[in-house]
């Protein structure tokens, strides 16, 4: 009896540990070897996209509730994780044209790496590194 008490003690601490979600924020790209010709920083520190830049591969940017591309920015309405899948709902107004909605699923590889899913269409994934700058 003592024993199952420990361990269920043991167990409701491990459980009640607080889990930490995948951090997306940050510049991601196709080709982290051109980081530099993809992304700049401002007088802030902020980072934006180079006009053009899309010669060198795909590119996004992830602050807080916002993600943006050379096409445009979109606010995250909806974050959901389904196991090793992570889905984003975005709401965008590219052009100031009509709102549209966006979804955005990955997996992570590991801390600077994560490929882009369409579920169902295997052969559009693609992976993208996190950029440091």
């Amino acid at each position: 009896l003592v024993l199952g008490i420990a361990g269920l003690a043991a167990a409701i601490t491990l459980l009640s540990q607080p889990s930490y979600a995948f951090d997306l924020s940050g510049g991601w790209t196709t080709d982290v070897s051109a980081c530099a010709k993809i992304f700049k920083k401002n007088k802030e520190n902020e980072l934006s996209i180079i006009r053009g830049s899309g010669i060198y591969g795909d590119a996004f940017i992830v602050r807080k509730n916002s993600i943006s591309s050379p096409a445009g920015t979109c606010t995250i309405k909806t974050r959901k994780d389904a196991g090793q899948v992570h889905h984003l709902v975005a709401t965008c107004a590219p052009g100031n044209v009509a709102l549209s909605t966006f979804q955005f699923s990955y997996r992570v590889k590991d801390e600077n790496n994560i490929v882009r899913i369409f579920p169902g269409i295997e052969e559009l994934d693609a992976a993208y590194g996190r950029c440091k700058l």
